[in-house]
Order: C-alpha cells, then structure tokens, then sequence
C-alpha cells in the first residue's frame, strides 16, 4: 500500500514520525487530562449555579461558564503535556525510525527521521571526548533542556495566572 499525498508520501510500515507521533500523543493524554480536570474543578460553583439558573443546559454551560473561565489552565495543560512529549526520549528513539544523515530530513510522514533526544540517546556511547562530537552532543542536550525549561515555564505561567482568577475576575 503506498500513499501519496504530498507529505504523507511514502509506505507507512512502522519505523517512521507518523508512528512516533501517534504513540507521544497517547503518553501525554494522561499530563494534559489530569491538569484540565483540576482546572476545570477549579471554577466556582457559583458560576455554574449562575447558568443553570438562566436556564442554560449542561453543553451550554459548559460552553458559557466553565470553558471562558478556564481556558488560559487549558492552554497551560496543553503546554505542558508538549513539554512532557519534549524529553520523552526512549519511545520516540525505538519509533522513529533514526535515519541518519541527508535522510534524517523528512520529506514525508512514513519516512523514517530523528529527533534531538534520539540523536543523543543513539550515538552517546560512541562518542568519543577528543572530537568535537561529544560536546555538540553536550550542545543538543543543552538546547533540548533550554527547550523543555522554556515550555514548562511558559506553562506554568499561564496555568497560576489561571488560579488567580477568582470568581469571574482576574487580581492582578
């Protein structure tokens, strides 16, 4: 079976971004799931009662008190579980496929590539400290630390802005 479609090109058969892809979006439901729950408990009860009361059903509620009051937490939950996906490193190195060189550039979705964390997790053992590729594995890790350290700040910025918000307005 082979597909072609521009950048899903290629005959999907394991090794490749588009299968690494799907199984980090399964590893960080769990991140993103459990802080959009704490943040969405996090909305006063009031507010709901508010819109029961103007006759609102459970979707618009939802829809109208619980998501505006909440949506800054979901957009920090949503960052960190990219954070999450960010250092995961062993998954993603068994999965994607570690082409190396020219053909690590991918050019489609079923093609086979590597990430930082997977070049450093690959070729650590073989590198030897008298070159230069030692210390630039040493760089890519520290790049992919500056990476993670940004998103994550980022995250929780925005996931405390959300916890000062108390009912309906925000302190500042």
């Amino acid at each position: 079976m082979v597909i072609v479609f521009g950048f899903f090109s290629g005959t999907p058969f394991g090794l490749d971004i588009f299968t690494a892809s799907i199984i980090l979006a399964i590893m960080i439901i769990p991140t993103v799931s459990s802080v959009a729950r704490e943040v969405m408990k996090a909305v006063p009860q009031q507010q709901k009662e508010a819109a029961y009361m103007l006759g609102a059903t459970k979707w618009e509620m939802f829809k109208l008190a619980i998501f505006p009051y909440s949506k800054t937490g979901l957009i920090g939950a949503s960052i960190l579980g990219l954070g999450r996906a960010v250092g995961e490193t062993m998954a993603v190195t068994m999965l994607i496929g570690n082409a190396t060189g020219a053909s690590a550039i991918p050019s489609s979705l079923f093609k086979p590539s590597q990430t930082m964390s997977s070049i450093i997790a690959n070729e650590f053992v073989e590198a030897s400290p008298a070159g230069l590729h030692l210390p630039a594995l040493i760089g890519v890790g520290l790049i992919l630390l500056a990476i993670a350290i940004c998103i994550n700040v980022v995250a929780h910025l925005l996931v405390t802005r959300m916890l000062k918000v108390k009912e309906g307005a925000i302190n500042n």
